[in-house]
């Protein structure tokens, strides 16, 4: 007598040792897998990778140089202490850089980084979906994970927090301001407030204006209930593609809730449809 298919059997085999794990989800061996496949996957998925020169961030700025050899307009929102502003600058001397920066403890330090280069446009200044005033929960012992938004790290590790309050505008109004009609290179890293940047962009967007677009998203996006579904719904129908960062390439696709809902920190990539060379550099 034939037995089951093939495919029944692995079925059966896959199920059995899941059932397994559930059971005996306590057993040490099963906690060591479970370590060792979270390390896995975050290596996989580009997780929580800051090393400028290896996780893809520079692979994307001279993409962009390569792509654009004239003169470039690039935006960093939430310049930090301006190292990736200046890595720019390092390749581009001539570029054309706008960098804003709220929290109070960074502002000097973006300054003093940018020093070498006066003609650098330093805002203490941040941007949102509207002008007006908003409340930073400052961190001092950690200015970087400063946030609009609730804080999750500084939590977490006990951190104070100093409620400051602090002034932003829109990309559309400062472009408008500073005679800015379209940005090569749109870099943003708000600590949960993303979203809410791009579509202060709305105007240039919408005119295709803005040729590429780095943005994190991660765990910090909790407190602001920004989903990746959110990035996606804004951009993709406005004729860009999107995909997650990785160290040499971006990983272009479609959305996929089951598949990207999963809060893993990291950059993602947007680049418009007409900007095909750069398209075709980064996939």
């Amino acid at each position: 007598m034939a037995g089951p298919p093939v495919e029944t059997w692995r079925d059966a085999l896959r199920d059995g040792v899941k059932d397994v794990v559930r059971r005996n989800h306590r057993w040490a061996i099963f906690r060591m897998l479970s370590e060792a496949s979270k390390t896995y996957l975050r290596a996989y998925y580009n997780e929580n990778h800051y090393r400028f020169e290896h996780n893809g961030e520079a692979f994307v700025i001279d993409s962009m140089l390569q792509a654009n050899k004239g003169p470039v307009t690039v935006f960093d929102v939430g310049a930090n202490r301006g190292t990736w502003a200046l890595e720019v600058l390092k390749r581009r001397s001539a570029a054309d850089v706008h960098c804003f920066e709220i929290a109070p403890g960074l502002f000097g330090q973006l300054t003093d980084t940018l020093s070498g280069h006066p003609d650098a446009r330093l805002n203490s200044l941040g941007l949102s979906d509207k002008a007006g005033e908003l409340e930073l929960n400052y961190v001092p012992s950690a200015h970087s994970t400063s946030s609009l938004h609730e804080t999750v790290l500084p939590k977490q590790w006990g951190f104070k927090e100093e409620k400051v309050q602090v002034q932003v505008t829109t990309g559309d109004a400062y472009c408008k301001e500073h005679g800015v009609s379209k940005i090569d290179f749109l870099k943003i890293d708000t600590e949960g407030h993303d979203l809410s940047v791009l579509c202060g962009f709305k105007g240039l967007l919408e005119a295709g204006s803005i040729g590429l677009i780095q943005f994190e998203h991660g765990f910090v996006h909790v407190p602001s209930r920004s989903l990746l579904r959110d990035f996606y719904d804004l951009l993709e129908p406005l004729g860009y593609r999107l995909g997650r960062l990785y160290p040499a390439s971006v990983g272009f696709k479609d959305y996929e809730a089951w598949e990207d809902e999963q809060f893993r920190m990291g950059n993602y990539v947007a680049v418009h449809s007409s900007q095909s060379d750069l398209f075709n550099l980064l996939k």
